[in-house]
């Protein structure tokens, strides 16, 4: 039987926030994960001693938790947590009610009832006035949301070794200072066990260690940024980067730097966002480094044709050097990453063996006795999304893994011994998203904020020449803090978060620091925003016709698949405490018919006379609409409007039906549409005659009317 090497390669990372120049961190992710997946994912290891895994710590990450440990460093919402409730001022308590519920509400939120009645207080609708909200909360209620901002970031891990907390839990209101001076005197004794813990688990060889370029920067972007048209051609770039010693400078920093913590070098890195080129994969070899690893779609672009089974499942070796290249399976690993938590643990676990078992019939079939199945995601995020921080699935997977003799969960060094891995010219250049470089670069906010560090990164070379060692390794790392992905992952129109001004000042602190650290004056360009109000790119457009019966259901998981989808909770981020009206749009056609689909998000109260229209805003102004209670009108029907008045269209067919989800279809000659006509149309919800809502919030959705080419042309493409 085919034997199955299973690496788990858990990614544990935070963008570098400090300001040295302040001395306080603005955001607390260090923090409240460090309570969370980066306490739960090694404590694992100890409840089950027969598994083993990986585990990669960004040098950003460890530093910071240095910081808070050894300089006593804390962020802005410690220090507003501390603050007796009585003593806050008008604006702190604005900030609380704004940000102190910055946490997944169905898992974080919900099943903590004296948190949700907080938040069901200060309101969940889109534009709250805050200044109003805060004078209706009282100060024991504002002490309430500092302790329960802080208690609901604890793990699994916490609440089993901490008993206590489940009793702050079973209290739910009117705590005292000392409960909330307990919580955060708590998270400051785990933080200080994280990092004895890796290094006693890597040290028993129960975890292997790997790391990240220092401040997770997309090394082939730094080395050249034109790289990214050979991912994406016609790609529109900003003037070019290109600065290989700071990829060169990243690297080694970060792993000096653990060597130092660790007191021994990881020989396995993550390159940030799992991005390559050829040109990385040198430079890579150059530090001695024995892997590193990187998401199956570049390698299917680099040998096409080739079976998966054939393909995906063992490690190769690049070029003439020593290092080795593992792939991770995409499906498993974004089955864990995005769906999985939507699911029942048994249902995710029996579904994650079922496919394991598959890969390996499959690469028995071609006579392997082995297959190295990597399986890498982030090791924090994820767990947000699952009841009970994951542990649940977690637990009952590594059980039902563990039964599976053939089988054999282990790192990712001890997995390569079995292998003699397959010779690698050449690597298409990408990263894990998509297989290009578009989340980081080509859009406008990206090219300007590249264009924003092209300009300083010349103006530090010329500084560097006459600037005192001191001053120039400050200002070298704020310049390389300034070369993280993270940034550039929230500009442009890919995803949007509460939190993207702050982001956006992030950057550009990091950037005037290289200049304040050598006794500069910072450009004034530096305090222009990068972000503006831009509209939202859709998650994906329509890739064939479809068909669906409208009927108010999904009545097959097919029904659906190829048409287009706006995911709003995706745009409205992770951590958004406002409720969505709906959480998905899905739009589609076939030859003759608009096809639309709104999938609400949470019940809503038969009372709230919700009125639901769609705005069409090309190729001619239309409007469609229809009540939110759509059951309560025996006819289910919606109205068409046109300009004038917005007269009625009478329709031959009116086609809308409402019961888990709202399904409409509308011919194309009704609405005055033609094929190769552009359609650009938002969703709004109406309460009292007043807009409440609008999906996009920024932006517009737009596709086109099809031709009868339309599908072949997709399946060209």
């Amino acid at each position: 039987m085919t034997e199955i090497d299973l690496a788990f390669l858990w990614h544990m990372h935070q963008p570098y926030y400090p300001d040295p120049l302040s001395g306080v961190y603005p955001m607390p992710w260090v923090r409240l994960h460090g309570i969370k997946g980066y306490y739960d994912m090694p404590s694992l290891l100890r409840e089950f001693p027969e598994i083993k895994y990986t585990i990669n710590l960004t040098p950003s990450l460890i530093y910071q938790l240095k910081e808070y440990l050894d300089k006593g460093v804390r962020d802005k919402y410690f220090l507003l947590s501390a603050k007796r409730a009585s003593d806050l001022t008008q604006v702190e308590k604005v900030f609380l009610l704004k940000n102190f519920f910055l946490c997944r509400k169905e898992t974080m939120i919900q099943p903590n009832l004296g948190y949700l009645r907080l938040l069901n207080k200060r309101g969940t609708r889109p534009g709250i006035d805050m200044e109003k909200a805060s004078k209706e909360f009282s100060d024991q209620e504002f002490l309430d949301l500092q302790c329960w901002f802080n208690l609901a970031w604890f793990g699994f891990s916490a609440l089993k070794e901490y008993p206590e907390l489940n009793e702050l839990k079973r209290k739910a209101r009117n705590f005292s200072e000392d409960d909330k001076m307990y919580l955060l005197k708590l998270q400051m004794e785990i933080l200080s066990k994280l990092i004895p813990l890796y290094q006693d688990l890597w040290n028993q060889g129960k975890l292997e260690i790997s790391t990240t370029p220092f401040y997770h920067p997309i090394l082939p972007l730094l080395i050249d940024t034109e790289i990214a048209r050979e991912a994406l051609p016609g790609v529109n770039l900003p003037p070019r980067f290109s600065w290989p010693e700071d990829a060169r400078g990243q690297l080694k920093t970060g792993l000096d730097f653990m060597e130092q913590v660790f007191s021994r070098k990881p020989i396995g890195l993550w390159p940030s966002e799992n991005a390559v080129s050829d040109d990385a994969l040198k430079i890579i070899a150059e530090t001695g480094l024995q892997w590193t690893n990187t998401c199956e779609q570049l390698l299917k672009k680099t040998k096409k044709g080739r079976a998966r089974p054939d393909l995906v499942y063992h490690p190769y070796q690049f070029q003439e050097s020593e290092l080795k290249i593992v792939f991770r399976d995409q499906e498993l690993s974004d089955l864990i990453s995005f769906n999985y938590s939507q699911l029942e643990p048994e249902v995710s676990v029996t579904d994650f063996i079922r496919r394991l078992d598959g890969i390996r019939m499959q690469v028995e079939k071609l006579g392997k006795n082995r297959a190295f199945v990597l399986v890498a995601l982030d090791g924090e995020n994820p767990w947000e999304s699952f009841p009970q921080s994951g542990y649940r699935f977690l637990s009952l997977l590594f059980q039902e893994l563990s039964r599976k003799p053939e089988v054999h969960l282990t790192t990712v060094s001890e997995a390569l011994k079995n292998y003699y891995p397959e010779k690698l010219e050449h690597l298409s250049p990408g990263t894990w998203i998509k297989g290009d470089f578009d989340i980081w670069i080509g859009a406008m906010e990206e090219n300007k904020a590249w264009d924003y560090l092209g300009r300083v990164r010349k103006d530090a070379e010329q500084m560097f020449k006459t600037a005192d060692p001191d001053a120039k390794r400050i200002a070298q790392s704020e310049l390389f803090a300034a070369e993280g992905s993270d940034w550039f992952w929230w500009y442009g129109d890919d995803f949007y978060s509460d939190l993207d001004t702050e982001y956006d000042e992030i950057f550009r602190t990091h950037l005037r620091n290289v200049y304040l650290a050598l006794g500069k004056i910072p450009p004034l360009f530096l305090e222009e925003p990068v972000k503006f109000d831009h509209p939202v790119r859709l998650t994906c457009q329509p890739v064939g016709f479809i068909s669906p019966i409208i009927d108010g259901r999904e009545s097959s998981f097919y029904e659906w698949q190829e048409a287009g989808c706006f995911d709003v909770l995706k745009v409205s981020g992770i951590r958004s405490t406002e409720d969505p009206i709906f959480s998905k749009i899905h739009f589609g056609f076939d030859l003759n018919h608009l096809y639309l689909r709104l999938d609400p998000h949470q019940p809503v109260n038969n009372n709230e006379e919700f009125l639901i229209e769609i705005h069409f805003e090309k190729p001619h102004p239309r409007r469609i609409s229809f009540p939110y209670h759509l059951e309560k009108n025996p006819t289910q029907s919606f109205m068409l409007a046109q300009p004038g008045e917005w007269e009625e269209i009478a329709l031959e067919k009116n086609s809308i039906r409402k019961d888990k989800i709202f399904e409409l279809a509308v011919a194309f000659s009704e609405l005055g549409f033609a094929p190769g006509d552009e359609i650009q149309f938002q969703v709004y919800v109406l309460l009292a005659g007043n807009v409440i809502a609008t999906y996009p919030r920024d932006g517009l959705i737009s596709l086109k009317v099809p031709d009868k080419d339309f599908e072949s042309r997709m399946w060209t493409i």
